[in-house]
């Protein structure tokens, strides 16, 4: 399946062909989580071409992990090019 979009803006709109993403083997394995009092084995995902750590919000529960939600929430863009509507809080 072609993924098209429309380039809008003040220019003429432009159609354009995204390829598809290629999907690459990531490493996953065990890591250790430290909190104020404790450490926590956790299973993780490695990408390399991400530049944000997330952590899942069920799993900062269960660990006790410190966290606050965004009043305004931050951008996550997939690897595939879609923005993340339940992520960035």
């Amino acid at each position: 399946m072609k993924r098209v979009y429309v380039t809008r803006g003040p220019g003429p709109k432009q159609t354009k062909i995204k390829p598809n993403p290629q999907h690459y083997e990531c490493p996953e394995g065990n890591a250790i989580l430290v909190t104020s009092d404790k450490q926590h084995k956790i299973r993780v995902l490695l990408d390399s071409g991400s530049n944000i750590l997330l952590l899942n919000q069920n799993t900062a529960r269960t660990l006790k992990v410190p966290y606050e939600i965004r009043e305004n929430l931050l951008k996550i863009t997939a690897f595939n090019g879609e923005v993340s509507s339940t992520g960035g809080k």
